[in-house]
């Protein structure tokens, strides 16, 4: 299986400008997309199904996955493992594997998003327990 991550830093102006272009050649069998920062799920290469975490407020965060294998679920967020309100978390699961797309969140240098960042630390447990349903 052939995977691609990128952060796009907006999906408007990563289809505007093509630079989905090359992944497109390449034909990857996933694509996880981080940063989108768009409010509704765009489709963006064709024979791929699109799973969208789109963020909350237009501009804001927001995680993708593109397959052209069908999932067998997709989870939005880590549940109860931490809240996704900057939906920054997208997990596709097929017959024998996970893929996590996540878009952590940056230092700002200062205290102010000092706990946000220490929650993420929830990533490893939310990801740890996918190993616990290991897969063949």
């Amino acid at each position: 299986m052939d995977i691609v991550s990128w952060n796009v830093n907006g999906l408007p102006s990563f289809i505007e400008s093509q630079s989905y272009k090359p992944i497109e050649a390449l034909k990857t069998d996933v694509l996880c997309i981080q940063e989108i920062r768009v409010p509704d799920k765009i489709k963006v290469l064709d024979g791929y199904y699109h799973f969208g975490n789109p963020g909350k407020r237009n501009g804001f965060f927001g995680t993708l996955i593109m397959t052209t294998i069908k999932p067998i679920t997709m989870i939005y967020g880590m549940g109860r493992f931490m809240p996704d309100d900057e939906v920054r978390v997208l997990t596709v699961e097929f017959e024998k594997t996970y893929i996590v797309n996540c878009y952590a969140p940056r230092s700002l240098g200062g205290l102010e998003r000092h706990e946000y960042g220490r929650r993420w630390d929830n990533l490893l447990v939310y990801i740890s327990n996918f190993f616990k349903k290991r897969k063949n």
